[in-house]
């Protein structure tokens, strides 16, 4: 699946649940959704909304520029929102001084 793009500015936007929706109505045999969030911008998903609509599947998020976001509860966070799983990138928006990553797994998980 292709992310929107705004023409205007040239930038990647982020899935939306709408358009989650739209893919797993047209392929109901979907057992995971995985989706890249924030986009390299810094644009962020609407990760609780697209939970919401993926129902039981297994929900899996790259965050690989979303390392900051876990220390701003003002900001989404793929574990907060529900995923059942992350994978970060320290070294990206971290402050990691070498390439470092950390992989996050829910509680509830059945990953």
């Amino acid at each position: 699946m292709a992310p929107p793009i705004e023409n205007k500015l040239g930038c990647i936007l982020p899935v939306t649940p709408a358009l989650i929706k739209h893919y797993l109505d047209k392929e109901p045999d979907i057992e995971v959704v995985f989706i890249t969030t924030p986009t390299y911008d810094g644009l962020s998903a609407d990760i609780a909304g697209i939970k919401a609509v993926i129902g039981d599947r297994i929900f899996m998020v790259d965050e690989a520029h979303g390392a900051i976001n876990y220390f701003n509860k003002k900001l989404v966070n793929a574990m907060a929102s529900g995923a059942d799983m992350a994978a970060i990138s320290v070294h990206k928006t971290g402050g990691s001084s070498y390439p470092q990553s950390l992989v996050f797994n829910g509680k509830n998980s059945r990953i």
